[in-house]
């Protein structure tokens, strides 16, 4: 490879992050990937499902007390975008429906209802869990873990700017 052919990858790889970063900050700011993990808190032996291990700090604290078995019965990821919603039925039956209002002081603003139950906003901090728990399933509760992560475009961006500066 020549000198030439060097400085013209080198070229292309710089255009193409730039593009990427370009296009990717005004989708960032309007998309979140939502990740949900429904959980099966009942009370029995001590066991945490191995899909929770991530989650196993939060499980063992004193806020889901008097449950001591979980096991992970759902997973599911989606994006949404501003002023969009998601309808899901959870593993008990009930309908849920979450709607991304937008972020503002690096919050994720989310409406979470739970057809004749709920209807709150969110504001979670990305990377971080919000558990809804309470409702009623198998020999104890359903637990929704609730989790914002970055979007893609803006997670491609990022790499490129840091790997290019």
């Amino acid at each position: 490879m020549n000198v030439r052919t060097m400085i013209q990858a080198l070229i292309m790889a710089t255009v193409m992050c730039f593009g990427l970063t370009v296009s990717a900050q005004p989708a960032a700011a309007q998309n979140v990937r939502v990740v949900i993990k429904s959980i099966e808190a009942s009370k029995g032996e001590p066991y945490i499902d191995p899909k929770l291990n991530d989650l196993r700090k939060q499980l063992n604290q004193p806020g889901f007390a008097g449950y001591s078995t979980f096991k992970q019965v759902d997973s599911t990821s989606f994006s949404l975008s501003k002023g969009k919603s998601k309808d899901l039925r959870l593993k008990n039956g009930k309908e849920a429906k979450l709607t991304f209002h937008g972020e503002a002081n690096n919050l994720a603003r989310i409406g979470l209802e739970i057809v004749g139950s709920m209807n709150t906003t969110l504001r979670l901090s990305k990377g971080s869990y919000f558990f809804q728990a309470g409702m009623r399933y198998g020999s104890g509760i359903l637990i929704l873990a609730i989790k914002i992560d970055r979007s893609e475009e803006r997670r491609v961006g990022k790499e490129c700017r840091s790997r290019w500066s």
